[in-house]
């Protein structure tokens, strides 16, 4: 072997442990965004987090359908965690509503009169909240649930699933008896 390939091999053995050392680290890249959510199930991450059951109805003509397709509004509730369920007609409704315990029923304004012909009312009967495009999509630091109605406009989907979940969890502490459905209420 003369000089030449000697140098050349020293540098390749140089370069494959530089490589090899390296990999751990190139691994390592994605690991801090599985603690922010990016990579697990938030309700993993959180185990204290109060996970609901959500039954998010949503006729396919209903206007409401566009704002969740612009705002994400059942896929950042999901990725808070909770289970959602999207129900596109009262048949379907009344299916989803026996197959499962329900925590919260989201619909269009027009259509809380339907949800409620289907519940039973009582203690566990889910709470219903109408969920409306806000009329002042400037209005970012408005909180966007009020009462039994959730406002969102196009800028405020993230805060909207924020609102959902502290309604969840002031609910499961029963701490919220002014949105569960009743006859009386309409």
């Amino acid at each position: 072997m003369n000089k030449y390939e000697l140098a050349g091999l020293r540098r390749g053995w140089l370069a494959c442990a530089l490589l090899v050392s390296a990999v751990p680290v190139a691994l390592a890249c994605g690991d801090k965004l599985l603690g922010m959510g990016g990579g697990a199930p938030f309700a993993r991450i959180h185990p204290g987090h109060y996970v609901a059951q959500i039954l998010y109805f949503i006729r396919p003509e209903s206007a409401l359908l566009a704002l969740d397709r612009t705002v994400h509004l059942a896929d950042s509730l999901e990725r808070s965690g909770h289970n959602v369920s999207l129900v596109g007609n009262e048949r379907d409704l009344d299916g989803a509503l026996r197959k499962h315990h329900t925590d919260l029923v989201l619909a269009a304004p027009e259509d809380i009169a339907a949800v409620r012909a289907h519940l039973v009312a009582g203690a566990d009967a889910p709470a219903i909240v109408a969920v409306t495009r806000a009329a002042d999509s400037n209005g970012a630091g408005s909180a966007p649930l009020s009462g039994c109605q959730l406002q969102v406009s196009y800028r405020q989907g993230r805060q909207a699933a924020q609102a959902i979940d502290s309604l969840v969890g002031r609910r499961q502490g029963r701490a919220v008896p002014d949105c569960v459905s009743s006859a009386d209420r309409r």
